[in-house]
């Protein structure tokens, strides 16, 4: 349907983030936003994924939620008690 069209793929799912490219898409698995995590994975955390389109393509970063500090330098609401990356946590998960 897309014929030869660029796109992009975003799908979810496997609790884990991947990237591939193939025939010069994007296909990009996310990780979570909260859910379970594989301990042993370090491809397992928590993020947003934020998409802005620049002249003909979307540009997109990946935000990891631990890594949001409020304007005292900490998690706000007590986040520091979670885990946002269970490889990073032991068997510790949110």
């Amino acid at each position: 349907a897309l014929g030869s069209r660029k796109f992009t793929v975003l799908n979810g799912h496997q609790h884990k983030y991947s990237y591939t490219e193939r025939n010069q898409h994007d296909y990009i698995m996310l990780g979570t936003t909260g859910g379970g995590q594989d301990p042993s994975s370090d491809r397992a955390f928590d993020h947003i994924m934020y998409a802005t389109m620049a002249d003909d393509e979307p540009v997109m970063a990946n935000l990891r939620l631990g890594g949001i500090l409020n304007k005292q330098g900490y998690v706000p609401l007590d986040g520091d008690k979670f885990c946002f990356q269970a490889s990073e946590c032991g068997e510790k998960n949110k």
